[in-house]
Formats: structure tokens, sequence, C-alpha cells
């Protein structure tokens, strides 16, 4: 189940640096690269959360709290904004100091 967290967050962070930063980012588009990432995340997201979700709906059966799913998807999509800020902030920072040694 945790599998599936740590899966959606790297899969969030790999489509941001090589596919959004590079396609959208780079070409001034900053707008669409911000609609398209915040579409990846809710996404992955959303399917992380349900493989989690219906494994313990299996196991330990329903939710007793109604309302859980959007206080469970409101922690997993601030877990992932904040792991793809952080994996964005290293490569940032390893660009920023590699430039500096050339």
């Amino acid at each position: 189940m945790t599998a599936s967290l740590i899966t959606a967050y790297a899969a969030a962070a790999y489509i941001n640096k090589f596919v959004l930063v590079s396609r959208l980012w780079r070409r001034g588009r900053r707008a669409v690269y911000a609609a398209a990432l915040l579409g990846v995340m809710v996404l992955l997201t959303g399917a992380a959360l349900t493989i989690i979700r219906s494994s313990y709906f299996r196991t330990l059966g329903p939710d007793p709290n109604p309302n859980g799913v959007y206080k469970h998807f409101g922690i997993d999509f601030l877990g992932m904004a904040i792991h793809v800020l952080a994996a964005a902030g290293v490569v940032w920072a390893w660009r920023r100091a590699t430039r500096a040694r050339d």
C-alpha cells in the first residue's frame, strides 16, 4: 500500500522533470505547465488512494468515516506536492552546483 504512494510520488517527480518542464516550462507556457502538473498530481494521488482504500476495504471493511476519502486525498496530495517540490529543489541545486564548477 505504501508502495503505491511511493510510486505515485516518484512518477509525479519524473513526469514533472522529464516531460512537463521540458515541454511547457522552458517554452514559457507557465499556466499550461501549472495546470498539467496539477492534473498529473491529482490523477496519481487518486490512483494511489484508490489502491490503498480498496486494500483497506478488503481487509478491514468500509471506512466508518464517510468523509475519510477527502481527508486522505488531501493529506496524500499535500505529500505529493512536497515531494515534487523537493525533487525540483534537488535538481535545481545540482545544476547550480555543477555550473559553479565549470
